[in-house]
This record gives C-alpha cells, structure tokens and sequence, in this order.
C-alpha cells in the first residue's frame, strides 16, 4: 500500500504572516470578499432584470424627454448589450466569484489557524458575499 506522511521539519514554525505581510494578507482577504459580494450581487440583480421593461425604458432616448427618464433610459441602454447573452455573462460572474470565494481560505490560512480560516471563510461566504448582496441587488437591480 501507498502510504504519505507529510511531516514538519524540526525547528520550523508556522507560516502565519507577521507585520505588514500580515496587513497585506489582510487588505487581500477583504479585497477578495468585497468583489465576490459586489460579483454575486450583480449576478443576481442581472437576473432579475426584465429585459421588456429594458428595452421600453431604452425607447425612452429616443423621445425629446429630460430628468431622471432620460437618465434611465441612458442606463438601460448600456445594460442592454451585457444581457445579449446571459448564459455567458452568468458564466463568467460565477467563476470570477467562485474564484475569490475559493481562494479566501488560503490567505486567511496565512493569519490564522487552518480551522479558523476555514470557518471564517465559510461565515464570510454565506453572510456577506451570499446573503447581504442578495437581499440588496433584487430589490435594487
């Protein structure tokens, strides 16, 4: 049988980060959790939109209207070329989200303890890069 054994060389400590590495690490993670929220918020409100609703609120530029329809209407027409093809656009939200949700444990892994960076990472992931973009980007999209 194949066995592995990985085994810590004698004199060597852990490799949590000290000073401003650690300050670094630190400004990483909350860089990695603020654009997954930002990333997963998108995602949703990009769903949610009604593309009709869209498209008539496009027509509105055209009509000699001032204010804020016109300003919405300048808004819907950008947004109406990223929902062409929502299948693509949705694939590349959820791999640039899934890949900082996937790679904050290993730079929490450099502050803390391996079980409290998972944890942490875990209690990030549902509460502020799920939950809270969630509730705010459906009923603000």
């Amino acid at each position: 049988s194949l066995t592995l054994r990985l085994e810590k060389f004698e004199g060597q400590a852990d490799d949590h980060a000290v000073g401003w590495s650690a300050v670094g690490y630190a400004v990483l993670a909350a860089f990695l959790v603020l654009t997954a929220a930002v990333i997963t918020g998108a995602s949703t409100g990009f769903q949610s939109i009604d593309r009709l609703k869209l498209r008539l609120l496009a027509r509105r530029y055209e009509e000699p209207t001032a204010g804020p329809q016109l300003v919405q209407a300048s808004q819907a027409l950008r947004v109406l070329p990223l929902l062409g093809d929502r299948h693509r656009l949705m694939v590349a939200l959820l791999l640039a989200a899934s890949s900082c949700t996937q790679s904050l444990p290993i730079i929490l892994d450099r502050l803390m303890p391996a079980w409290v960076a998972v944890i942490t990472a875990v209690s990030l992931n549902v509460l502020v890069i799920n939950v809270i973009p969630q509730a705010l980007f459906v009923q603000n999209p």
